[in-house]
Order: C-alpha cells, then structure tokens, then sequence
C-alpha cells in the first residue's frame, strides 16, 4: 500500500509519457501549493519565511512563493544568486561568509540589480572594510555546528562584528544561525537543544540592542528543526523578528517526512518531487534502474531514497549510474518506470538541468533548473 505522504508523485509513472528520459525529476505542482500554505500556517504568516533555494532552483516555486506572500530568501552559491536577482524578488541574503576574493562578484552582482536588497553574512570584523558600497549583513552564529559563523556563546565577538560594520557604515540587518548539527536527534532531545539555541540567541539580541544596535531579523534552522522553532517562536521576546531558513519542505523528501509524520500540523506536507528512473536490467532479487549516485545521491545516510511507486521494492547500494532495488519486482519489466523518492532531495535536484512539472490535470511543463555555481543563470 502506498503512504499517503508521498501523494500524487507516487502515481507519476502512470502519467509521464514512456519516452521520458530517466532519471528525471518530476514536480507535482498541486502538491508544492499544499506545502507552502501548510509551512506559511505553521509559521504564522508569509513574512516569517526566508526560504534557502537550493530546494526550489525553478523560477515557478519561486513565483509560487511570492504570490503567497513570501518575499524573503536566502541562497548560496552565485548561480543561486544570479537566478534570483534575475527573477526580480526583492530580498536575497547570500547566506555564505563573502571573503575578499568573493566580495567584488557579490558587489557587481548586486549592484547590477539596484531594486534587490542583497545582503551577507559576516563572522570577522575585518570584513567590514574594503567594500565599495555599503551592504546590509546579517552576522553568522555558530551555535554548534562547527562550519561557520561567530560562536553563539561569545556574546563579546558578536557585538564586535555588529560594531566593526556600522561604524564602516553598513547596516546591520540582523543574525543567521543555521544549526544543521540538530538533524538527526531524537524529537525530545532535538527540542531541548533548540530551547538553549534560542536562550542564547536571546543573550545576543539583548546585548546587541544595549549596545545601540536595533535588530530586525534573525534567521533560525532549517528544514530539520523548522517544527521546533516554530513551536517556540512565542516564547522568546524577538520572536516577531525570527524568521525561518527551511527550504525543503517546498518539496519534501524521504528524510523530512519521516520528521515530520509525528509533529502536529507538519505532518500535513507531503512529497512533491520524486526520481522518475527506468529498469534497465531484471535478475534473481530485484531489479535494475537508471539512477545512480548522479541521481539519488547518498549524503544523508540510508535508505539513499525509497520507491514510492512500489512499496515490495527496498533501495540498495548505489553506483554512479545503477541502482539495484530489492525485492519482488516481478510485474516490472526492463523498460518500466519506477519512482523514487530521495532521502535528501537538495543535493539529488541540484544534479539535473530540468524538472518536469506536472499540473493538477495532468499536462507537463518542462521547467529549467537553475545551475547551482554559474554566474550566469541562463
């Protein structure tokens, strides 16, 4: 029996024409509609969303999103940021720490677009000179993550950061704290860890406004504790500021609904893209298809993905064009489509060029996805 969370993508098989060429990713447009109006209620409203699109990477999503009233994202790369001063949204936070080398690809980006507010994180108060033009930063917190940003607890740096920009006469726009450490803890343990995050985070706004400096916006988590922080929003005194990073539940995969299938409202999202790929070979034990490590990829553990459109069928060990699916495949035969839903659907999406986005009856639009390092969007 097929779970209901996997919705329409689970069926796609029997409406993409046999000639696909696999592996393909496929977009249920209905489905992307639910999610954003679930994630927009679970947050209390639009404004409260900077969505990181390394998930969404199609100019539709993007439009979707602005037409329910988000305005606000957050990228990584400059082809990320390329597509979306292109698409013409008036808010971007390139939410990787600019360094020297990179501050004059940002600067002539930005400057390219004059009605995009472009900002940028920061984590050194050395980085506050050198700019031509004065740019809006939000200061990156580490709040245990170990990748970037200011530690959390050294409330002393932050402010020192905070000081170093105004006084070289940028504007503070507020604080970043991605806290990817979290994603797999249990709920319970997931939840307490967000309660001190945000406590301390609270230490930093304080002392930021004591010192002069008003903050406006704090960006927290993402997909894996998006539930959490929302949850807890009310309980802080800046959580009319917060707003949240989560980019995957636009579309969901296996790993953010398997989160999600015991947190209240969150369990309304369902899957809304999926790896559309081919048997190419049938052998005692399961079968063969088309999709690979160049298709699936294998960064957030195991399963690496799961066949929605047949629940006998276990994913095994990828190579980098084959997968053998496990199990009793003997209604499919070499030439069948079979669904699979990624566990992390960010770095499966961001190795295609183009999606195929299917509409409530059925008509399919080819949709291009935009090239994740590329100056050039087009």
């Amino acid at each position: 029996m097929r779970d209901s969370r996997f919705g329409r993508v689970s069926a796609v098989a029997d409406v993409v024409p046999d000639t696909l060429r696999t592996p393909a990713v496929v977009l249920d447009e209905t489905a992307v509609e639910h999610n954003i109006a679930a994630a927009i209620r679970l947050i209390g409203g639009a404004d409260r969303w900077r969505p990181h699109f390394k998930t969404a990477r199609t100019r539709w999503a993007v439009d979707r999103l602005r037409a329910a009233g988000v305005d606000r994202f957050k990228v990584s790369t400059f082809g990320e940021l390329s597509a979306l001063l292109a698409f013409g949204v008036p808010d971007v936070l390139m939410a990787q720490p600019v360094t020297e080398a990179t501050r004059p690809t940002v600067a002539a980006l930005a400057a390219g677009f004059p009605g995009t507010v472009v900002s940028v994180l920061a984590e050194d108060a050395k980085a506050a000179s050198g700019w031509e033009q004065p740019v809006d930063v939000f200061v990156d917190l580490d709040p245990g993550l170990g990748r970037t940003g200011v530690p959390l607890d050294d409330v002393a740096a932050v402010v020192g950061v905070a000081d170093a920009f105004v006084a070289a006469g940028h504007r503070l726009a507020g604080l970043h704290v991605y806290d990817g450490h979290l994603a797999d803890h249990d709920p319970v343990a997931k939840r307490e860890a967000v309660s001190r995050e945000l406590a301390q985070v609270s230490a930093v706004v304080d002392a930021l406004r004591a010192a002069g400096h008003e903050v406006t916006e704090v960006v927290v988590g993402g997909t894996h504790t998006f539930v959490e922080h929302a949850q807890q929003r009310t309980s802080v005194a800046w959580g009319e500021v917060m707003t949240f990073g989560a980019g995957t539940v636009v579309y969901n995969d296996h790993r953010s609904l398997e989160r999600f299938a015991s947190q209240g409202e969150a369990a309304e999202l369902v899957a809304a893209a999926a790896v559309v790929a081919r048997v190419i070979s049938k052998r005692s034990g399961g079968l063969t298809v088309d999709a690979g490590l160049t298709a699936i990829q294998i960064d957030a553990g195991v399963p690496h993905a799961v066949v929605v459109s047949d629940p006998e069928l276990h994913v095994g060990r990828p190579s980098q064009e084959h997968l053998f699916l496990e199990g009793n495949g003997s209604l499919l035969e070499p030439g069948s489509l079979v669904v699979l839903l990624p566990r992390h659907l960010d770095t499966a999406l961001v190795q295609f060029d183009r999606l195929h986005r299917i509409a409530a009856d059925g008509h399919i639009t080819v949709e291009p996805v935009v090239a994740p390092r590329a100056d050039d969007p087009s």
